[in-house]
């Protein structure tokens, strides 16, 4: 075993003496400084400031309104007179005036069509509720206009079926409840929001209908979802991170721009990390050959399959230790660039047992990180398996390149294809997260296939490299 620990300090040795890998480490630290940039800019250019009081707009949109004589253009053109005339300040906390305006004009552009006398709305009462938000806009408080919109629901203007219509009543009660400020910066608006989207489409099964499993865990994650946004609105958590199976039903916990969003989306470029260790694979071997250095090491009383597995070893661990710079560099920088470190606390929200669990948002992030090794180390072995049967660095780089290149090109070609034996392709199961998350482009393809898959690829690339280092002859 002495001599083992010796062989593998003598490859880390010459994997760190080599000014490729010292570059190769600071390219790393400068792909995660430079990915927060980047995204700290691109929150930026999203970010707009509302001007306060800017009345030259609405001369514009009437003149184009009547040039254009759309249709509907006459009741739009007495709409931005109304709110031209009115000059109701551009602030968050009056902008409940703009919404009863735009309230009070939908109703009228309703009883204009004849759509409300056709499903026998009240009309008399249709109106009087438009009288009563264009009152509002002039003067009024916000409590008052979420009362108008609950008489809006109770008239069903719009035509909405039951669960939008209790899904919205419910958000209307917890904004009074909690006094939220829906035009504002108030996250506890926009979380009340996603819950009654989500509300708004529960699947509600038709009593005695059979339920199939695929159902039964939709209607699952929608009410799992529900109880995880009102955890969030009871326990005021602002930002978080969630499940997985949470995301085609609402946005993520921690907004794009932000720290934690930028930290768990920086491991999509991970491809970068496997580009670099493919690099220090793909001349472990062929360098030792070319320079002739391979000569020194098969001198030492030591078996060939030591040195062989002294190799391997450094060169996955050498890839870890990318994996674990490129973490730190995105954790370091993207509190440098997106707003501070204020929210390196925030949980992560899962559900044990049926139970809300809180834990820290390092969690699911540094598995994320793990689980993308593992497509690393599978490159890692191509090229170091490639390195030793080619015994040729610039070959060994180039080709191994070339496979992870032409793994992305295969996949956007299955991708409109979809012939199912491209499941048994290396290529399709290195991304365990992605199968993970369900996003696959194979039906039912999953986490535990993708290992058994690998598994068999990494058992024929080991033994190929085996068999090229220990068996043939040193010229």
């Amino acid at each position: 075993m002495r001599k083992f620990w010796g062989l593998l300090i003598n490859e880390y040795v010459k994997i760190f003496s080599r000014a490729a890998t010292l570059i190769m480490l600071a390219l790393l630290v400068l792909a995660g400084v430079g990915y927060n940039f980047i995204v700290s800019q691109e929150a930026r250019m999203y970010t707009h400031s509302v001007e306060d009081e800017v009345w030259s707009d609405y001369d514009q949109w009437i003149a184009d309104e009547k040039t254009n004589k759309d249709e509907g253009w006459q009741l739009r053109v007495e709409q931005y007179e109304f709110e031209r005339d009115s000059q109701i300040p551009h602030e968050t906390s009056q902008n409940y005036r703009y919404a009863a305006i735009n309230a009070a004009f939908d109703i009228k552009a309703q009883l204009q069509s004849g759509y409300l006398a056709e499903r026998g709305v009240d009309l008399k009462a249709a109106e009087q509720l438009m009288k009563d938000f264009l009152s509002l806009s002039r003067g009024g408080d916000v409590k008052t206009f979420w009362q108008l919109k609950i008489k809006l629901l109770d008239l069903n203007v719009y035509d909405e079926t039951k669960p939008e219509l209790d899904a919205e009543r419910w958000r209307i009660d917890t904004i009074l409840a909690l006094d939220l400020d829906v035009w504002g910066e108030d996250w506890r608006a926009r979380v009340a929001e996603q819950a009654a989207n989500v509300r708004a489409t529960l699947i509600v099964p038709e009593e005695g209908a059979k339920i199939t499993k695929e159902t039964a865990q939709k209607i699952q994650n929608q009410q799992d979802a529900i109880a995880l946004l009102e955890y969030r609105l009871e326990n005021n958590i602002p930002v978080c991170l969630e499940e997985s199976r949470f995301h085609e039903l609402m946005p993520s916990g921690a907004e794009d721009g932000s720290y934690w969003s930028a930290l768990k989306d920086s491991t999509l470029i991970l491809i970068f990390v496997g580009l670099l260790v493919i690099l220090v694979a793909g001349v472990s071997v062929s360098q030792e050959f070319s320079q002739g250095t391979v000569k020194f090491l098969l001198l030492q009383p030591v078996k060939r399959g030591k040195i062989f597995a002294a190799k391997y070893v450094s060169i996955l661990t050498v890839g870890l230790l990318m994996v674990a710079l490129y973490f730190v560099v995105n954790a370091v920088s993207a509190g440098l660039f997106l707003g501070g470190f204020g929210d390196i606390g925030a949980p992560y929200l899962h559900f044990v047992d049926g139970k809300i669990v809180e834990s820290s948002a390092f969690i699911p992030v540094i598995k994320e990180y793990l689980i993308g090794t593992v497509s690393i180390a599978v490159y890692a072995t191509l090229a170091f398996a490639v390195s030793t049967l080619l015994r040729n660095t610039a070959l060994a780089v180039l080709i191994s390149g070339a496979l992870l290149g032409g793994g992305t090109v295969s996949q956007d070609f299955f991708w409109s294809g979809h012939p199912d034996w491209g499941r048994y392709l290396i290529f399709f199961n290195v991304d365990l997260n992605t199968i993970a998350r369900g996003e696959s482009v194979f039906f039912q393809h999953t986490v535990p296939f993708a290992l058994c898959v690998i598994a068999v690829y990494l058992l024929v690339f080991l033994l190929t490299a085996w068999d090229g280092f220990t068996r043939r002859d040193v010229k």
